[in-house]
């Protein structure tokens, strides 16, 4: 449930939840490296100026935790080399939330993305990090979703600067991560650098969706959602409560009837955009287009923890199209002129 954690007595309910089950351990992905974040950054070479529309965009969905799974899909998207390392030219990537929970390789993708969003400019490319409910849960301190290798991967994290009395409040095994994700830790200042919304040419890309009566408030959302990951500030009610934010709702992506499809036009139009690409829902099928093309669903259950195929969305031209890990490329409808 949305926002089920962000009163610190319900953090501590939260974290001890997270031990009510015995939860098998994430997949082990020994083979997996990830060269270090600090490494040396490249050159910088000479970049070019493209329309936004001329450039080529990539959407990744859901990760949740699981390293092999984000390493495939950069793969397939023709994003990283041999040594994990931008290969993706001026491509604009948008990762669009939900890397943490369900996986024990959080930190590990984490690192990996942070460091191509360093290393894309150098090759004319951008990375763009969105925030999806999840890392909101873990800064709120829901720890419901997170595996035994998801809290053993953060053990040694040093005490909280302003929250260390909750924390101490929680099971012993809760303690490191509650000290890397609540608002002022380690982590949540990361995340605090990753957006809410991002907008290219015609599409605009979110974790849940954004309804017609977001537009006016996104900006505000994405502040006061960054100010409290730096602890600078309130619980973002409208962005971490509300089921229908752009973080929570889920009322583009199960299968949208005509009433809504005619909503997420409203939305779209007011914006001028033509596209949205949401996630948050996984889809039975892989990424699916809903509403004539206009929605675009990219959440395709890629993680171990649902075992769906790896697919990423590519936009060009103002055409679109899912490339997969395990197939052709195939083209998703045009959008249908009103």
């Amino acid at each position: 449930m949305a926002g089920a954690c962000l009163t610190r007595a319900a953090l501590v309910l939260c974290a001890c939840a997270a031990f009510a089950c015995d939860r098998p351990a994430g997949e082990d992905h020994a083979e997996v490296v990830v060269p270090s974040a600090r490494a040396q950054a490249p050159t910088r070479i000479a970049t070019r100026d493209l329309p936004a529309d001329a450039r080529r965009v990539v959407a990744i969905g859901d990760v949740h935790g699981d390293l092999a799974a984000g390493l495939t899909a950069l793969r397939t998207a023709g994003l990283i080399d041999g040594q994990q390392r931008w290969s993706g030219g001026d491509t604009v990537m948008i990762q669009v939330g939900d890397l943490l929970d369900r996986g024990d390789g959080e930190a590990e993708l984490m690192d990996l993305f942070e460091r191509l969003r360093d290393e894309a400019p150098f090759a004319g490319g951008e990375v763009h990090l969105l925030l999806g409910n999840h890392e909101l849960m873990n800064a709120a301190g829901d720890l419901r979703y997170v595996t035994r290798g998801g809290f053993e991967q953060f053990a040694r994290t040093p005490p909280h600067p302003t929250h260390e009395a909750d924390v101490r409040r929680a099971p012993q095994l809760a303690h490191g991560r509650l000290r890397a994700f609540l608002p002022g830790g380690p982590y949540a200042l990361r995340l605090a650098t990753y957006g809410l919304t991002y907008r290219s040419g015609d599409a605009v890309f979110v974790h849940g969706g954004v309804l017609p009566e977001h537009w006016s408030e996104l900006a505000g959302m994405e502040r006061e959602a960054q100010a409290w990951l730096r602890d600078e500030g309130r619980v973002p009610s409208g962005v971490a409560l509300h089921p229908d934010s752009p973080l929570w709702t889920r009322r583009y992506s199960v299968r949208p009837d005509a009433r809504v499809c005619a909503e997420v036009g409203r939305s779209l139009d007011g914006a001028g955009l033509r596209r949205m690409i949401v996630a948050h829902t996984v889809q039975d099928d892989g990424i699916t287009a809903y509403c004539g093309g206009r929605v675009i669903a990219i959440d395709c259950g890629m993680s171990s923890h649902y075992g769906g195929p790896v697919e990423v969305i590519e936009l060009r031209a103002g055409r679109a199209r899912v490339l997969s890990a395990r197939g052709a490329p195939r083209a998703l409808p045009e959008v249908v002129a009103d």
